[in-house]
């Protein structure tokens, strides 16, 4: 398991540095590695505390196929419960039909 946190990031700011370095030769696999995160960075579950229910900027192209978990706790509150729920919650999801 791989655990990402991210502080002050910004999706515009990593989509136009991608831009910049690709000049005109787009391909998904060019895209995907000009990522801050690479390849590695496609979350499963994305977990949006403070019971906000809009991404804000936040891993818009990365998070196209995640499970997305609104919490209502901030984040300093979020517990091993609210962790163990969201769990429980990705085992039962089916995703995209």
């Amino acid at each position: 398991m791989v655990f990402n946190l991210y502080i002050c990031y910004d999706s515009t700011t990593e989509m136009q540095d991608i831009l910049k370095d690709m000049k005109n030769e787009y391909t998904e696999e060019k895209w995907e590695q000009g990522m801050y995160g690479g390849y590695s960075v496609k979350p499963d579950i994305l977990v949006r505390t403070s019971n906000e229910v809009w991404l804000s900027n936040f891993l818009l192209y990365q998070s196209k196929d995640s499970m997305i978990s609104y919490v209502a706790n901030y984040w300093p509150d979020f517990s091993v419960w609210d962790f163990i729920k969201i769990m429980i919650e990705y085992q039962n999801f089916t995703g995209r039909s």
